[in-house]
């Protein structure tokens, strides 16, 4: 397989949906659609103006070179504490089973990695979950490395 890793447009709308909505379900959480189209028409009210020196959001895409399917994803954020540094902040990172190992989400990472640095950010931020540990050992070659560790309790 022979991919590209490209920002996502808006004619991808539909698959990118699909695409963020597997990864979410396949968590065992509810995928939560207003907030999604939220973010995406954030993302896309970004690519509509361009002279904004920073846009805050991108999102990033693999499509198979071949088909033209999209077969992973990425959401790279930039966020400004009260004293106006610039951090950013990496999520969504997905790639189907179809297209892991063949290094698609190594190459998603680098490239909002790239995005991330040209616009000034100090340094970024992502969650790995602990069942995943192909994600920590890419998230490790990246350069991440392990803060501390989140814990969570459910009620319902």
């Amino acid at each position: 397989m022979t991919f590209i890793i490209r920002e996502v447009k808006k004619a991808d709308r539909e698959e990118i949906t699909k695409l963020a909505k597997t990864y979410v379900e396949s968590l065992k959480e509810p995928f939560y659609e207003p907030l999604w189209f939220s973010l995406l028409e954030s993302y896309f009210l970004c690519l509509e103006i361009k002279d904004l020196e920073y846009k805050n959001l991108n999102i990033f895409c693999a499509e198979d070179t071949a088909t033209k399917e999209l077969v992973g994803m990425l959401v790279a954020e930039i966020e400004t504490d009260r004293l106006r540094r610039r951090y950013g902040r990496t999520s969504l990172w997905y790639v189907k089973r179809s297209a892991r190992g063949k290094k698609v989400g190594f190459e998603l990472a680098q490239k909002a990695h790239e995005y991330l640095k040209k616009n000034k950010v100090i340094y970024v931020d992502t969650n790995i979950r602990d069942d995943t540990p192909k994600a920590l050992a890419i998230s490790q070659k990246l350069g991440f490395q392990k803060l501390y560790t989140r814990l969570r309790k459910y009620f319902f």
